[in-house]
This record gives structure tokens, C-alpha cells and sequence, in this order.
């Protein structure tokens, strides 16, 4: 009986390991997913995109800023939400906030039913990063 618990309670620990070694390679990720679902999304984000974006909201790897981008798209709705839009502006003045968080904040803000043109070329720069 000993055996089996010290076999389980291993194997528990060994998971919950291996769950936080997978994070930063998902976190990694953040800025390219939310890059992709505002390149193509129309007007508002599907059940899908909304299911990628909470992942990413409730990813703790993930930096903050990302966490607030993907909560803001999961709000769009035609346009970011005026709560929303304060947070946007608020990471695009933060002089500590990454490049890649500004580009997406700044895509956000501007997206009116569609992402801008003017930031396409940015968005597509972060949907497949070099690595």
C-alpha cells in the first residue's frame, strides 16, 4: 500500500513538472496567436478564437500586457470596448512594454470591423517570429 502511494504521488509530482516546463513554450506563442486572430478576424472573434484567447489569458507565463491584448480581442465586437481601449493606450505609452506588445495594442485600437491595412504587414511580422 506504501508502494502505491509513493508510486502515485511521483507520478503526480512528475506531471505538474512537466505542465510548468510546457508553459513558456506556450507563452512564447501569445503574441503570434493574438497576431493571427486580429489579421483575420471579421468584425468580432468566433467561438474558436475566443477559446485561443482565453488559453492565453489564463496563461501566467504569459506577460501581462499579452494577457490584457487577448482579453481586449476577446471583447471586440465590431471595435475594442472603450474600457478596453484605455488599457490598449495604456500598454502603447508604457515604455517598458515589449515592441510586439505595442503592435498588437496599436493594431487593436485601430481595428474598426477588420484590422487597418496600415498595421498588416506588423501583424504578419509577429505571426511567424524567427526563431
Amino acid at each position: 500500500m506504501k508502494t502505491s502511494v509513493r508510486v502515485v504521488s511521483i507520478l503526480s509530482v512528475a506531471l505538474l513538472l512537466l505542465s510548468f516546463v510546457a508553459l513558456p513554450a506556450r507563452a512564447d506563442e501569445a503574441a503570434s496567436t493574438i497576431a493571427q486572430i486580429v489579421a483575420g478576424m471579421n468584425h468580432f472573434p468566433t467561438d474558436e478564437q475566443k477559446a485561443a484567447l482565453n488559453d492565453i489569458q489564463q496563461n501566467e507565463a504569459v506577460d501581462q500586457n499579452l494577457r490584457t491584448i487577448a482579453a481586449a480581442v476577446a471583447n471586440v465586437q465590431h471595435q475594442p470596448t472603450e474600457a478596453d481601449r484605455a488599457k490598449l493606450q495604456a500598454i502603447v505609452d508604457d515604455e517598458a512594454a515589449s515592441e510586439e506588445a505595442k503592435t498588437l495594442a496599436t493594431a487593436v485600437l485601430r481595428f474598426n470591423h477588420k484590422v487597418a491595412e496600415t498595421d498588416l504587414a506588423a501583424l504578419e511580422s509577429l505571426e511567424s517570429p524567427e526563431q
